[in-house]
């Protein structure tokens, strides 16, 4: 079961993001690592429908900035999307972006 790693980043003060892998390909079974880029501190993930066991929504915890997702079994195979609201620490402004990249569970 492969781990993948996401990385969301705020770029400036228009809320511009990035995102490291903007195409992600999974399995069942198969983690995804999201991560808070440079100058993002926080940020909540949105899906709908769920592919992972922790439900449909993923938020950052810590001091690292990150929460993961297991593929969970029975996930249709298929393009998932996500939104994201992001805190950029610059201007501690939150960003959204309300359709970001996808995953694909194959």
């Amino acid at each position: 079961m492969a781990i993948k790693e996401v990385i969301i980043t705020v770029l400036d003060a228009d809320g511009d993001m990035s995102y490291s892998r903007s195409v992600a390909h999974a399995s069942v079974g198969d983690t995804i690592k999201f991560k808070g880029g440079v100058a993002t501190a926080a940020f909540k993930l949105t899906f709908n429908p769920t592919l992972f066991n922790e439900g449909p929504l993923l938020e950052s915890g810590g001091p690292t900035a990150s929460a993961t997702g297991t593929v969970k079994a029975g996930s249709p195979l298929g393009r998932y999307y996500y939104s994201v609201s992001a805190l950029y620490t610059v201007n501690n402004q939150w960003y959204n972006d309300p359709s970001c990249p996808e995953i694909i569970v194959n």
